[in-house]
């Protein structure tokens, strides 16, 4: 399956079981309901993130994303979807 990397400018805000359902998610290793797998997230000081991915496609990635309360707007978009 592809690897991806997707970076975000801004993360939306969320609160503390958002985040520790999404870091539970991950060390689970539990795909999305796309079969996205996360592998990591990497956030820095300014807020921005970079996501570590598998997924059959680019399109699974958007779409996982928007499962996980991240969906694509003004506040929080996904600026790049890299096949790595």
């Amino acid at each position: 399956m592809p690897n991806f990397v997707d970076y975000h400018r801004v993360l939306p805000l969320m609160t503390p079981q958002d985040v520790q359902d999404m870091v539970e998610k991950i060390r689970n290793g539990d795909p999305s309901q796309y079969g996205v797998n996360s592998w990591n997230i990497y956030v820095g000081l300014d807020g921005q993130a970079w996501c570590f991915l598998e997924a059959d496609s680019d399109e699974s990635v958007l779409q996982a994303h928007e499962g996980m309360k991240f969906p694509q707007g003004s506040e929080n978009v996904v600026e790049a979807v890299i096949l790595v």
